[in-house]
């Protein structure tokens, strides 16, 4: 470092002193060059040229004071030596990478025109339509299924007499239409009487029962419907409850796992351990199944109520109050005597 310093000072000092010494050099006079002469000139007709003043000579520039010299810079600390790092662990050498299997070359591409011809797909074959007009049924048919049927005006014994009436009833086979699905949806005469032939007939089963039965609930009302009804009279009892259901009571089933009402029936039966009902829709037909009295297809029930206009013939009759004796008739009372006139003042 101290060396670089030393030499750039001196190549300061050069290039200084430089520019003096040209000046000096252009302060020294120069002979002029000789004219030329032409020989055919007289030398009596060229005037002569007066002789130039002599040029002054250029004052010498004085030296340039020389520039004192840097105080030396003083040397650098050397720095302590960095403690040498710990000699790296040789790595241990990676296993050797097994070859790669060549891979199978692919196939050939067969030349478009060389393609095989994809096999034509069968036809499918037309699904068969329904007939609206077989096994179609009316107010009078309704009528005469369930002539069977003996009411009393108690309600309970009433929707399970109607309901009886109709076991073995069977949606037509015949007369159908297909949902989006491409499921099948069959004509019942439930489903008639509610005034959609095709829809699943579980809830117009039990409709169609208590309209017949003459039953105070409301009809076609579908099964969220019904259980609306009974939540909001506070007849709705849950499956958990230690509610005991009796005969003519609804029961509501969720079949499908979405926690709702889908399927509704009429109960027929109870014992300790299980429930029996009547239903419409659960297969094809209407029936009687029996479920477990845990069966965890049973959302609850909806306790029908009582007529209120109901007499159980069978009750005894109110003892007779006793008639109450005659009285005996008041006598006459003898008629007052007429009261004489006053005589006439004077």
């Amino acid at each position: 470092m101290k060396k670089l310093i030393c030499l750039l000072l001196s190549l300061m000092m050069v290039l200084m002193l430089c520019p003096l010494s040209v000046l000096a050099d252009e302060g020294t006079d120069t002979p002029a060059p000789a004219a030329d002469v032409d020989p055919s000139v007289d030398d009596a007709a060229v005037p002569e040229q007066p002789e130039q003043p002599e040029q002054p000579e250029q004052p010498e520039q004085p030296e340039q004071p020389e520039q004192p010299e840097e105080p030396e810079q003083p040397e650098e600390p050397e720095l302590p030596e960095q403690p040498q790092q710990p000699e790296q662990t040789e790595q241990p050498e990676q296993p050797e990478q097994p070859e790669q299997q060549e891979q199978p070359e692919e196939p050939e591409q067969l030349e478009e025109s060389e393609q095989p011809e994809e096999p034509e797909q069968p036809e499918q074959p037309e699904r068969p339509a329904g007939d609206p007009t077989a096994d179609l049924e009316g107010p009078e048919t309704w009528k005469k299924s369930v002539a069977g049927a003996k009411l009393t005006g108690e309600w309970r014994h009433d929707l399970v007499a109607v309901a009886k009436t109709q076991l073995g009833y069977t949606a037509s086979e015949k007369n159908f239409i297909y949902s989006e699905n491409g499921n099948r949806q069959l004509y019942s005469r439930y489903g008639a009487k509610a005034g959609t032939p095709y829809v699943n007939w579980c809830a117009a089963f039990v409709s169609f029962c208590i309209e017949y039965a003459n039953v105070g609930l409301p009809t076609g009302v579908g099964c969220q419907g019904y259980m609306k009804y009974f939540k909001e009279k506070g007849l709705y009892h849950s499956a958990k409850d230690d509610y005991e259901p009796r005969k003519g009571d609804l029961i509501f089933f969720d079949v499908t796992g979405s926690h709702a009402a889908n399927h509704i029936g009429i109960v027929v039966s109870v014992s300790e351990k299980e429930v029996k009902a009547i239903e419409g829709n659960h297969t094809n037909k209407v029936d009687t199944f029996a479920y477990s009295r845990s069966d965890k297809t049973i959302l609850g029930y909806g306790e029908l109520p009582e007529n209120p206009d109901y007499v159980d013939p069978d009750a005894p009759a109110d003892p007779e109050t006793p008639e109450q004796p005659e009285q005996p008739e008041q006598p006459e009372q003898p008629e007052q005597p007429e009261q004489p006139e006053e005589p006439e003042q004077p």
